[in-house]
């Protein structure tokens, strides 16, 4: 009953105010007309909804008795609990008999929410009918304006979850959880919202994105929205920000929000631990018994592993698993002596109330060493190439009460140099070293260390020492010069060149090649300093095709570049010779790379303008590339670039086999190929491989039989040495030859009657030294027991075998008894002797 009195009070107090208005107005008609209120074309309706705070809106006035009247319109705005807000009246012009006008009618500065508009007809209105009135009211709703906001910092909430994604039930995150975040979305306009919420959220380094796409949120109410990331928790900071696109309307703030969490650590193993060991028992130098047990005090279990170390050197070092309230223990022994012994644990995260590391001091009688000067050991050997060895030195001395011994340890990157153990008796000096391969380039840290296992090292004990290691230096050797005279023979000038660096020991071998040996005459061990040395050479009278020089390093890493020159000796021909350039295109090529090789011509004497064939091949006798030689247009130096695709190989050795005019020139270089990186799974073309081989050695075969048929057909064997200038025209005799047998495969070789010097075997590279018969011996031989010149044993009576070389198939007769290596004089392959059976 009483919400019915309540729900009716508007209507009855505008009833009350429209019967307190009513006697005011003048009601009598002006010549008998009345205006009315058509209902039906009234231009609101009731719980109207509207956004604007200016309504316009229309009521149609009809004259209802046929004649003349004059009226007003008082509109009313009130709020629903019947307070006025405003009154306006409208003042009409005359109505005629039987008009119909439409009036238009705004209110302004219509309030939010719910207000009831009335309008009434003052002067000559009439009775009101089902139809038609005199007073109208209309109850509308002005909206709201959209205002959308995420709900405050502290709204929002962040819940853990397991796995699964179910609630952890922890009031606090923690490193492994993951998390649900929940943001409410508040509307506190009376229009409907939906647009995108976004969300980026960051732990430990990783940020993720989550957009809510889509999102509605009703009038005046609430949405939540819900952020899951796919990441787990890690310990510290978990960073939000949430913020809201669409259409935000009218609301300043409360689009965006920022915040964070802390993540709290995981339940984490309580780890603690105690070293004891039998130290009151033994004396330095014996075997010290150590044991470490580990308890774990937490709730849960611990894996990992336990380390025990005593400066810098690991004792023990083994995987443990303890479960919580349990322990396990760990025993190991080492050399006694004075020492801090170190156990921690690893591999396994623990709480930060573990009582580790576990410390023990053992304490006894024994050697004490210090150093005695410089604190840090002196470097020689410098300044310092890849390849080098650096030496390490330092004074100790024993202070302690015992005797003792010490070492010194290098170190760089994973490689480890131990020098010496020195025993110091207490009280007495030493000196301990140590020396380190350098293997890299640039400024290279080489860390020391003293090391004692029976005695005390005092501080300082180990350090690092920068050093500047260069790249190897290399040797380039020229022959200039190269003469032929009746008087001195063969002379040349042979030049050595080291590249920038310390001085070098260097194998220097000089000689000469014949058709089937290599003789070498000079053999010294020469030192060189940077720069050129000047060498002149004379090899007098000798019956020789070419001048051979060759040098290895000695007890050092020598960079690319050639090892060897040979050089046709000068006679009355076109002598050739070649190069190869060291430098390549890449320059560090690696293998399958195409590669641009510089290859040099030379010419000397008579300038030709003749054209060869030019094979480049590898270490292993594969053709890498086959051209012909350039024109030399009136030069007597030309250049060609040949491309090749790259072999196999750290260090890559490309020989350059000339054929031109009936001579075979050939040159050697040695280079450095780039790093290569493998790929598993790359089948090798072994197939091309075999075939290449096959066509390299058949090609090297045919080349050099054609050489040798050409040689025999177009002119006899080139000799050096030549007759008296004072008698051109006299015959000149060969000097007369003398057969001598290597001591190792019993190889016979044909040297020169009166040569006395060094001779290599072609077989099996041994060398041997020969000594000359002098003139006078020479003639006192019987011409009937003078020897051939050349001597034909006999196939089946000389105890000997014919091998053939794997590579170019030269047939070559050793003892049938030698089984050591053989070289090929025709390609300088070495191979085994049963390798040259097993390829007939």
């Amino acid at each position: 009953m009483g919400q019915s009195s309540s729900v009716h009070k508007p209507q009855i107090a505008l009833f009350l105010a429209f019967m307190f208005l009513l006697p005011l107005t003048n009601i009598v008609q002006a010549s008998g007309g009345s205006v009315l209120i058509d209902e039906a074309s009234f231009g609101l309706v009731d719980y109207q909804q509207v956004v604007d705070e200016n309504l316009s809106f229309t009521a149609e006035l009809h004259e209802m008795d046929a004649g003349q009247a004059n009226v007003s319109l008082l509109v009313i705005v009130s709020s629903m609990e019947g307070i006025e807000l405003s009154n306006t009246t409208v003042p009409l012009d005359e109505f005629s008999a039987s008009e119909q006008r439409n009036v238009s009618l705004t209110i302004e500065n219509l309030s939010y929410g719910y207000s009831n508009i009335s309008v009434l007809l003052e002067g000559d209105y009439g009775a009101e009918s089902p139809t038609h009135t005199a007073s109208i009211s209309r109850v509308i709703q002005r909206l709201r304006p959209l205002s959308i906001t995420i709900a405050g910092t502290a709204s929002i909430t962040a819940e853990g979850l397991d796995g699964l994604g179910s609630s952890t039930g922890n009031l606090t995150l923690h490193d492994g959880d993951y998390v649900r975040i929940q943001a409410p979305i508040i509307n506190e306009g009376d229009v409907a919202w939906m647009g995108d919420v976004h969300g980026t959220f960051s732990n430990a380094g990783v940020s993720e994105q989550i957009h809510l796409e889509n999102l509605s949120v009703n009038p005046m109410s609430s949405t939540i929205a819900v952020f899951e990331p796919a990441d787990q928790l890690q310990e510290g900071t978990l960073s939000w920000t949430l913020y809201l696109s669409g259409a935000l309307g009218d609301a300043r703030e409360g689009h965006q929000r920022n915040g964070s969490y802390q993540v709290q650590p995981p339940p984490l193993p309580v780890m603690s631990g105690e070293i004891t060991s039998n130290a009151d028992e033994v004396n330095a130098g014996d075997e010290l018994q150590l044991n470490y047990q580990l308890w774990n005090n937490g709730t849960v279990g611990f894996s990992g592993s336990v380390q025990c170390q005593q400066d810098g050197t690991f004792h023990l070092n083994q995987s443990a698993t303890v479960s919580p309230g349990a322990s396990q223990n760990f025993s190991f022994a080492m050399v006694a002596k004075p020492l801090v012994m170190s156990c921690d644990v690893s591999g396994s995260r623990v709480d930060a109330a573990s009582m580790l590391p576990s410390l023990l001091a053992v304490e006894m009688p024994s050697a004490a060493f210090e150093s005695a000067g410089s604190t840090t050991p002196s470097l020689s050997g410098g300044p310092w190439h890849k390849g080098d060895n650096v030496q390490a030195n330092l004074l100790m001395r024993n202070t302690g009460d015992l005797p003792g011994r010490v070492r010194l340890v290098l170190q760089h990157s994973d490689v480890k140099s131990e020098g010496d153990w020195i025993d110091l008796e207490d009280g007495s000096a030493g000196e301990i070293s140590a020396s380190f391969t350098l293997t890299s380039t640039g400024s290279v840290p080489l860390e020391w260390k003293i090391e004692s296992d029976n005695g005390l090292v005092n501080a300082p004990s180990n350090g690092s020492v920068p050093l500047n290691v260069a790249m190897q230096q290399s040797v380039h050797i020229d022959l200039d010069d190269l003469e032929w005279s009746a008087t001195d023979g063969v002379t040349f000038n042979a030049r050595f060149t080291l590249d920038a660096g310390k001085s070098r020991d260097v194998l220097v071998q000089m000689g000469y090649e014949t058709s089937d040996s290599t003789i070498f005459i000079r053999e010294q061990i020469m030192t060189l300093e940077q720069g050129s040395r000047y060498e002149a050479v004379n090899f007098g009278h000798i019956d020789a095709e070419k001048v051979v020089i060759q040098l290895s390093p000695v007890n050092w890493l020598i960079g690319p570049g050639p090892l060897s020159l040979t050089s046709t000796l000068p006679d009355s021909d076109t002598q050739y010779r070649l190069e190869i350039g060291q430098v390549t295109s890449p320059i560090r090529p690696v293998q399958g790379d195409s590669v641009a090789v510089t290859v040099n011509f030379a010419q000397s004497g008579p300038v030709g303008d003749g054209q060869g064939d030019l094979r480049l091949v590898d270490s292993y006798g594969s053709i890498l590339a086959t051209i012909t030689s350039p024109v030399w247009n009136g030069d007597d130096a030309v250049s060609s670039s040949v491309d090749v695709v790259w072999p196999k190989g750290s260090t890559v050795i490309i020989q350059a086999i000339w054929q031109i005019d009936g001579q075979i020139i050939s040159s050697q270089t040695s280079f450095t190929s780039g790093q290569v990186t493998e790929e598993t799974g790359m089948d090798l073309p072994i197939g091309a491989l075999i075939w290449g081989i096959v066509a390299g050695a058949g090609v090297s075969l045919v080349l050099r039989l054609r050489y040798r048929s050409d040689a025999t057909a177009e002119k006899p064997s080139k000799t050096v040495q030549r007759g008296s200038s004072s008698s051109p025209a006299a015959p000149h005799e060969k000097e007369e030859k003398k057969e001598v047998a290597c001591p190792v495969c019993e190889r016979r070789l044909r040297v020169p009657l009166s040569y006395s010097g060094s001779v290599g075997c072609p077989d099996c590279s041994h060398k041997f030294k020969v000594e000359g018969e002098s003139q006078d011996t020479q003639n006192t031989i019987p011409e009937k027991q003078e020897p051939e010149t050349s001597p034909v044993p006999e196939p089946k009576t000389d105890g000997k075998i014919e091998v053939s070389c794997p590579d170019c198939q030269q047939s070559l007769r050793i003892p049938a008894s030698y089984t050591g290596s053989v070289r090929c004089p025709a390609c300088t392959k070495i191979f085994k002797a049963n390798e040259g059976l097993g390829s007939q």
